[in-house]
């Protein structure tokens, strides 16, 4: 009888060690980043910097755009950059702006956001990205887009 309490105590040991043994979950795989930076043509300093996350049907993006105070002799109002997002066969999926305001003053704005469609059937293949300074008098000064493209490994 005694070998039989002896045997249930380490069984019971035994159980209890296993079951305190943590495992580790399998690693997800990360999504795909691409960095970006994109200024506008004034040599004052205007332009927006960051990264895209490609996620499976959408993208994240993560960064900054900075307004300066000039433009050849104008003050600069505001700086906006423009967010396109297109499928795999060129469609623009959907669009978004970010506007950092520095009349006067040089100013900073960072912005956290997902663009295209998590529920849709298609994916973000492409982000196009465009920084316009714009000055106190309404002229425009803007970087051509610039393309960022979904790698697949």
């Amino acid at each position: 009888m005694r070998d039989s309490k002896v045997a249930k105590v380490g069984a019971s040991a035994l159980a209890a060690a296993a079951a305190s043994l943590t495992f580790a979950a399998p690693a997800q795989a990360a999504y795909p980043t691409s960095n970006y930076q994109v200024a506008a043509p004034s040599v004052y300093g205007d332009y927006a910097g960051g990264t895209i996350t490609w996620f499976n049907r959408s993208v994240g993006l993560q960064g900054y755009v900075v307004t300066s105070k000039f433009i050849e002799e104008v003050w600069v109002d505001h700086t906006t950059v423009y967010f396109e997002v297109y499928d795999g066969n060129g469609v623009k999926m959907n669009s978004t702006t970010r506007t950092a305001s520095g009349q006067d003053n040089s100013a900073q704005l960072s912005y956290n956001f997902s663009i295209g469609d998590p529920n849709g059937l298609k994916a973000v293949a492409r982000v196009r990205i465009t920084v316009c300074a714009i000055g106190t008098d309404g002229l425009q000064d803007c970087s051509d887009p610039t393309n960022y493209s979904r790698v697949y490994a």
